[in-house]
């Protein structure tokens, strides 16, 4: 009797020691696992924000160049240039006929200036 508990002892013990080696085993294949996937991972991001950067500076580069065109096409020697080419009889206005607005807070409107108000009209029917 002895014999068999001290047989069944041993192999409770080589049991329990199998458990662990398993256990361990796993959790060692389960980090690297992880650490494959979290690597590959870190790439891709890598390469998509590489691939965004680009974009970015391509579409900055966009984005100045329209800024640019926009800016030469407000210019006034080009929109007379456009009013020549295009044969329309417009004239240059003069600086009385030009109204410039503002949002709330600038007071250099001419209601704020006193020149304007509401319901109020030139000889011609428009705004002075």
């Amino acid at each position: 009797m002895a014999q068999q508990r001290l047989k069944e002892q041993r192999s409770e013990v080589r049991l329990a020691t199998a458990v662990k080696a398993i256990l361990i085993c796993l959790l060692i294949g389960g980090v690297a696992i992880g650490y494959v996937l979290q690597s590959h991972e870190n790439l891709r991001l890598n390469e998509e924000l590489g691939t965004l950067e680009r974009e970015h500076q391509r579409l900055k580069a966009e984005s100045d160049r329209l800024g640019n065109q926009l800016q030469a096409l407000h210019a006034p020697a080009n929109i007379e240039r456009m009013v020549v080419a295009h044969g329309l009889d417009l004239v240059r206005s003069r600086p009385g006929q030009v109204v410039v607005l503002r949002g709330p807070g600038y007071g250099s409107s001419m209601m704020a200036q006193g020149r304007y108000a509401p319901g109020q009209a030139s000889s011609s029917g428009r705004m002075p």
